[in-house]
């Protein structure tokens, strides 16, 4: 386990720390049936401002239990 909170996007950045390696070129975000599109907008606005170059992909992925699956590539 990486991180606990009660919100998703609370724990979306030390989830993304932990996944994140100096060779990182795409972020995907697959969202969930219950989370809103702009929640993590404000995580990706610092990925994005700390690492310009980075390509962030947003798929809609419908899963019903996870609000949100994240990788980086």
């Amino acid at each position: 386990m990486v991180a606990v909170g009660e919100r998703a996007a609370e724990v979306a950045a030390p989830v993304l720390d932990q996944l994140w390696h100096p060779a990182a070129e795409v972020v995907t975000v697959v969202r969930g049936e219950r989370s809103d599109a702009e929640d993590l907008d404000p995580v990706l606005d610092d990925v994005l401002a700390e690492h310009p170059d980075v390509e962030v992909v947003r798929l809609d992925g419908g899963q019903p239990t996870f609000p949100w699956l994240l990788g980086v590539e």
